[in-house]
């Protein structure tokens, strides 16, 4: 039953050529009759070794990878991606990390302190919902496209890397504050000069 649970859909999902994006979440059904066989299988297996110590050491094995990656990642374990892809420097640029934008409450951060009074924030790419719900209140958030910034002042780019977009804003600037996790680049900020003109 939970075979045919996770392989009929999962074989429906393969064969239709089904539209998958943002990581695995449009897949969370698959899960549980994934861990219920994993549970049933270290249930059988736990018999088999007599020893208690061996049975713990087991359990410890097969808990260790996830925990690390747990520590490793946090507070951003939902862009988790395993070894068959190379973990998290395998799937960078190839598959969605941060759809989110949750790594954009640390990036505003770094813009809140270090902002001068009534700056502007342009967007590269990214919600702007999220950076609403922490930006200063005396800071204007714009998007890029339709950014009309004073030349006059420095402005602060934000930018996710969802769907490589960010590689099309500002190449010719250095970012001044990044969030990685595992060499992976999730957000960051660019500080544009006076007068400095931003280039593919």
């Amino acid at each position: 039953m939970f075979g045919g649970w996770f392989l009929i859909p999962a074989l429906w999902i393969i064969l239709s050529h089904s539209v998958l994006y943002d990581n695995a979440r449009q897949l969370f059904f698959l899960w549980p009759p994934l861990f219920i066989l994993a549970g049933v299988g270290i249930d059988q297996l736990m018999p088999v070794i007599r020893l208690p110590i061996l049975n713990a050491a087991l359990l410890i094995v097969i808990a260790v990878p996830g925990i690390y990656a747990c520590i490793q990642l946090h507070p951003y374990e939902y862009i988790y991606y395993n070894s068959l892809i190379g973990g998290i420097p395998g799937a960078y640029r190839k598959f969605e990390l941060d759809y989110w934008a949750t790594s954009f409450q640390k990036s505003i951060q770094y813009i809140n302190e270090n902002a001068e009074p009534g700056a502007t924030i342009a967007m590269a790419l990214g919600s702007r919902q999220v950076v609403a719900d922490y930006v200063r209140p005396d800071l204007s958030i714009g998007v890029t496209n339709n950014l009309k910034v004073p030349q006059d002042r420095p402005y602060y780019l934000l930018s996710s890397t969802r769907a490589n977009n960010d590689l099309a804003y500002c190449q010719n600037i250095g970012i001044v504050f990044a969030v990685q996790r595992d060499g992976a680049l999730l957000s960051y900020v660019k500080q544009v000069a006076p007068g400095q003109t931003c280039k593919k």
